[in-house]
């Protein structure tokens, strides 16, 4: 990808090239555009993919049909056998008007720029390895509904009139402004990642000298990896990076104690204006100010449970919330106060349902999902078990989608008696 950002009006044009080898013969290629879903306001991103080509098996790209199906569902018609690679490449431009609760944010001070994050924002492919096309429609909601498979990128970023170079933390820009991202930085404004579900930046003002921007490296232990954590604080908030980094570099050393090792050699850490909570994206993750507690701990625990053992999002998102929230606590060691949350009537034996069913009963979705979940596997026994178990799930289903027979089959290894016990939560597995 080739991304250009105009900070003053919080455009982004980018263009994108996808190779995609799919196992099946196929008659399209679906292009998932998320910022088109969730919530609808005067704020809302929006985004647009034009000049599509398609190659096949390293013939000439030719220009291609496209079909928007839905506001988030691109299909471009095209034949490709098992096991032929093709390429589809066009332009896309995103536009985020203004600060907004959610992944793709532009905040200002009257009409200087101060921050932006940009999260699902670029267009993906929609393949669900072993099934085809992931169709599931995006929520009216804030929650993730994204689906995505790993891939392998390459993006360079330019910010529009800056200095060439930008390294976090020290190159001048527009205003100063850097950019931190999932992966790694190469070279300046270039970063590459292997194996990794989407891709994702926070642009702002980070400075080394006030404490705003913390590098740090963490080791996992004698011959285990050593990770590069960066935390930063967008000007002109004045958190302390420092608060922020002691509880990352515990959390992912106990959560890699637990699952096995964080899974890549970068964790980049943004906190940006105008967000509740945090938004995690593999190896970058966007958190608000002030969450430096439980939400920290729980955005990590989602490098494992998402980020590495995905998962349809909005078709169960039981599976990455509610695992992440078990690891998180047994990361916080608060097993005790979730198990004894009451969950909502309207959410009591639901926890299993899609975001299809949370849209209609957003008050309960925290609960109902989270924390009910995470109640489910205690009620199982063990939680050294279920840990051991859910380290199991990510040895098998790492890298790939699981589905809710995946879990529970790996959690019957364990205890036998999971289907029976996991289905008075409304967890139960997939038709076939």
């Amino acid at each position: 990808m080739q991304l250009n950002v105009e900070p003053a009006s919080g455009r982004i044009t980018g263009s994108v090239e996808i190779a995609f080898t799919p196992e099946i013969a196929i008659d399209r290629v679906v292009l998932r555009l998320w910022p088109n879903g969730g919530v609808r306001d005067a704020k809302a991103p929006r985004s647009s993919l034009t000049a599509v080509t398609v190659a096949v098996d390293g013939a000439p790209g030719v220009p291609a049909a496209t079909f928007l199906d839905s506001p988030t569902v691109v299909r471009v018609p095209v034949k490709v056998p098992a096991g032929g690679t093709v390429r589809v490449s066009g332009d896309f431009v995103v536009d985020a008007p203004g600060e907004r609760n959610d992944r793709i944010s532009v905040s200002r001070t009257g009409r200087t720029f101060v921050a932006a994050r940009f999260g699902s924002f670029i267009p993906v492919l929609a393949w669900e390895p072993g099934v085809g096309w992931n169709l599931t429609p995006a929520t009216r909601s804030g929650a993730e509904a994204s689906m995505t498979t790993v891939a392998d990128w390459d993006v360079s970023v330019s910010i529009a009139g800056s200095i060439p170079g930008s390294v976090a933390g020290s190159s001048p820009g527009v205003g100063n402004l850097s950019v931190l991202a999932s992966g790694e930085e190469v070279q300046p404004g270039r970063w590459v990642s292997v194996g990794q579900r989407d891709w994702a930046m926070s642009i702002g003002q980070f400075n080394a000298a006030n404490g705003s921007l913390l590098r740090s490296t963490v080791s996992l232990g004698p011959g285990r990896r050593t990770v590069n954590v960066v935390v930063a604080v967008a000007a002109p908030m004045t958190e302390q990076a420092s608060s922020y980094r002691t509880r990352v570099v515990r959390a992912i050393r106990v959560l890699s104690d637990l699952y096995g090792d964080y899974p890549w050699p970068t964790y980049t850490l943004v906190i940006t204006p105008g967000l509740k909570g945090g938004i995690e994206f593999p190896s970058h993750v966007m958190q608000g100010p002030g969450s430096t507690g439980r939400t920290t701990t729980h955005e990590i625990a989602h490098q494992w449970f998402y980020a590495l053992v995905g998962n349809d999002q909005g078709r169960d998102p039981w599976i990455d919330e509610g695992l992440a929230t078990w690891a998180e606590a047994r990361a916080d060691s608060t097993l005790v106060s979730f198990a004894a949350k009451p969950i909502p009537g309207d959410g009591s034996g639901q926890a299993g349902n899609a975001m299809t069913y949370w849209d209609k009963h957003r008050s309960s979705y925290y609960r109902s999902v989270y924390v009910q979940t995470l109640q489910a596997l205690n009620a199982l026994g063990s939680p050294e078990r279920v840990d051991c178990a859910l380290a199991r799930l990510i040895e098998v289903r790492g890298n790939q989608v699981a589905r809710p027979s995946d879990v529970i089959h790996a959690l019957s290894e364990q205890f036998p008696n999971a289907p029976a016990v996991l289905r008075k939560y409304g967890i139960v597995a997939e038709k076939r």
